[in-house]
């Protein structure tokens, strides 16, 4: 469709909106035009219109992005603190007065930086070992189930000492 006429579908659905309240689809059903087409024209007649002779328009300011200055605060506070991860990070600048940034901002930082910590997964071995008991009445698990007995049913609570099972 020409362009001329795909402005005048546009100025022809903004003026029944006006006038009569009718949403664009029913308009759009009148005049025949499906509404991907018509939001498809509207999204590059935007990119059109906001591209002048010095390229595309600049890209929206973001206004509780993290100002240089913070940023450069988080990246030295994370360099002082290596072995702490980013959430953790996060509360302790804010506690210590030094920036005040969520967790996901300071994550975004460290990520830009090349700081961020990788993940380790913790090893079974390891973490069974931890979790162990090693002596009577250090460790108790409980468990509930329901029990059919006859025509009823029944909760079960068990306690289980993890030392002696």
């Amino acid at each position: 469709m020409p362009p001329e006429l795909q402005q005048r579908v546009e100025e022809e659905v903004g003026l029944t909106k006006r006038r009569s309240g009718w949403p664009v689809d029913r308009t759009l059903a009148g005049l025949g035009v499906s509404r991907t087409t018509y939001y498809r024209w509207l999204r590059s007649s935007a990119l059109r219109v906001g591209e002048g002779p010095s390229g595309p328009p600049p890209q929206p300011v973001q206004p509780y992005a993290a100002l240089p200055e913070e940023r450069a605060m988080v990246i030295e506070y994370a360099l002082k603190h290596p072995e702490i991860r980013h959430r953790e990070l996060a509360w302790r600048m804010v506690d210590e007065d030094v920036a005040y940034a969520s967790s996901s901002t300071v994550y975004r930082i460290l990520r830009e930086a090349k700081l961020v910590c990788p993940w380790r997964r913790r090893s079974k071995r390891r973490r069974e070992a931890e979790e162990k008991a090693s002596r009577p009445n250090q460790i108790w698990a409980t468990d509930i189930k329901y029990v059919w007995a006859g025509e009823r049913h029944y909760f079960l609570v068990c306690f289980l000492d993890e030392y002696s099972r």
